[in-house]
């Protein structure tokens, strides 16, 4: 979950001041992307909830994964723009415009 939900969760249920937002979503992707290319989770340190809501509040972003990932696919301009999706401000993630762009490049 992207720091803006995590910051913003309604104090009741159905409140509208965290839903998600297409930059919400390009930051998941790019975690989902993580997992594709790790096979692991965005932070394996960090599997009890309230301790990974913590580290993604304080801005703490996943680490590059090494060769096995590498070795599936993760290359340097891939890493760079999962880095890209993952900023703190979510206007300056890309769009999704931006993204498939940068993708099919």
């Amino acid at each position: 979950m992207a720091k803006e939900l995590i910051l913003g969760m309604p104090v009741e249920w159905g409140d509208t001041e965290c839903m998600p937002t297409f930059q919400s979503d390009i930051w998941a992707w790019a975690m989902t992307a993580y997992e594709l290319f790790t096979g692991d989770h965005p932070y394996p340190r960090h599997r009890a909830p309230h301790t990974l809501v913590l580290a993604i509040a304080n801005d703490v972003l996943p680490e590059f994964p090494g060769s096995p990932a590498v070795e599936r696919g993760l290359s340097d301009q891939m890493w760079q723009l999962l880095q890209h999706c993952w900023r703190c401000d979510p206007a300056e993630r890309p769009s999704t415009d931006e993204l498939l762009q940068l993708l099919r490049a």
